[in-house]
């Protein structure tokens, strides 16, 4: 019995017009994603809430548009949330995020009475759903009434940052989203900025793993 490994197939490939087809679909589809992915990234969704949770490693710029939001918005209860200072802290009397930026937003013009810091832990992952578990422990111990409120972020972290605090927080709570511009590179044309290409790639990525792998135990 002779033993075959092998077999003729028929092969069919595109003509030159096909590729052609093929490239331009191909490149429309990638202008498509260029334009969009900033934007679907960047959601600006706020919701009626009297609480406001910052999320404290943003640039300055970020406190600018902050405090700027703050004046035209009152808010009863502005919640500062994030961990260790990465570098600075054998330099400053704050060690965290949080505590650096309520002295900000106070120089800013921010009321200190509306300020609550609220550090979370030292982590090597998961840091923004870290500091969610934080934020709903001080809430439910500080300000049970509180069901609902807006998070503020910076461009493309914005939405990955909605969705950990959702996630963290439960179905018991409302989180609106508010994305500051991030001032060093133009949204519009984010692929043509050194940052801007890193941040929503790594933000898209970071994203995906937020929304498909990221499976955290009950316990925490």
């Amino acid at each position: 019995m002779k033993l075959t490994l092998v077999r003729q197939t028929t092969c069919w490939v595109p003509t030159w017009k096909g590729w052609l087809l093929l490239a331009a679909f191909l490149f429309a589809s990638s202008c498509l994603l260029g334009l969009n992915l900033h934007p679907f990234l960047s959601p600006n969704r706020p919701i009626p809430a009297a609480t406001l949770v910052i999320e404290s490693w943003m640039a300055d710029y970020g406190l600018e548009q902050t405090a700027a939001y703050l004046r035209t918005n009152p808010c009863q209860l502005v919640v500062l949330t994030g961990g260790p200072l990465d570098a600075g802290s054998y330099l400053s009397e704050f060690k965290t995020f949080p505590e650096v930026t309520a002295q900000s937003l106070k120089k800013l013009g921010v009321p200190e009475k509306l300020l609550r810091v609220v550090p979370s832990p030292p982590a090597q992952r998961d840091r923004t759903y870290e500091a969610a578990l934080a934020l709903k422990s001080w809430l439910n111990t500080n300000a049970p009434a509180v069901h609902t409120l807006n998070l503020a972020s910076i461009g493309p972290h914005a939405r990955r940052s909605q969705y950990l605090f959702q996630k963290a927080l439960g179905k018991d709570f409302s989180v609106g989203i508010l994305a500051w511009k991030d001032t060093e590179y133009d949204a519009r044309k984010w692929w043509q900025y050194s940052k801007g290409f890193r941040m929503v790639l790594d933000e898209t990525i970071a994203y995906l793993y937020a929304r498909f792998w990221f499976h955290p135990q009950p316990a925490e």
